[in-house]
């Protein structure tokens, strides 16, 4: 099952990042904007020609049942007319905190840690693309699972153990706002702000909800492609 999981993950990053790698390949001609003497992006180092998609690792701050987490995972898909993105993305938090179970079979610990992981259609908007520095808005929705999970360290996924005490499905929906910065043609460094909100996920075996898995969280992104 583990072997399973991140064969599964693999094969999701890369589809996440393709994108970003074809837009690179022929990144390389100019725009017919700029062909015509149209003005070029600002940028920091050089200039911005038109593309098609990006790929992005993703690391954030947020909350899990009430105690500060890492959520990490990446993002990527299609740049259409340079101001919206239609792509995929997927999360996962680092296992925090210990709780203590209840209603235990024997062969159960006193305590397991909490692990939420999930993946998701992403929808984003791109506001004045070509200024140095522009917003954007996004949306992820998506599921995966959250469960109980033995100290084995942070496994990225929706199914992270064959060996999880106890598993439940969620649906996952983020909604945040964005300020990015380009900083060559080819890279731009996104801070998004926004909250997460999950439902199901209850477990029996503790004293954990959908509520107790949606928070607020502040995201960075590091994007490679062609905008």
């Amino acid at each position: 099952m583990p072997h399973n999981s991140a064969s599964f993950w693999s094969r999701t990053f890369a589809s996440l990042f393709l994108p970003a790698l074809v837009a690179s390949a022929f990144g390389n001609a100019p725009s017919l904007a700029q062909e015509n003497g149209e003005p070029r992006d600002e940028t920091l180092f050089g200039g911005v020609q038109s593309s098609g998609g990006y790929g992005a690792p993703t690391v954030a701050l947020t909350t899990l049942n009430g105690e500060t987490a890492a959520m990490v995972g990446g993002q990527g898909g299609w740049v259409l007319n340079r101001r919206f993105v239609l792509g995929g993305a997927l999360r996962g938090i680092a296992p925090r905190p210990d709780v203590n179970l209840r209603n235990r079979s024997p062969s159960d610990p006193e305590s397991a840690q909490v692990q939420l992981g999930y993946i998701g259609l992403l929808l984003e908007y791109v506001g004045a693309p070509s200024s140095l520095f522009h917003y954007g808005a996004e949306v992820v929705v998506g599921g995966g699972n959250v469960e109980l999970v033995g100290d084995q360290g942070f496994q990225a996924g929706p199914s992270v153990s064959g060996e999880s005490f106890e598993r439940s499905a969620v649906f996952a929906t983020e909604v945040g706002a964005r300020a990015e910065l380009n900083v060559t043609s080819f890279f731009r460094i996104g801070l998004s702000g926004g909250c997460r909100l999950v439902s199901g996920g209850d477990l029996e075996k503790a004293a954990v909800s959908g509520g107790d898995l949606s928070a607020p969280y502040g995201q960075l992104s590091l994007r490679f492609g062609s905008f």
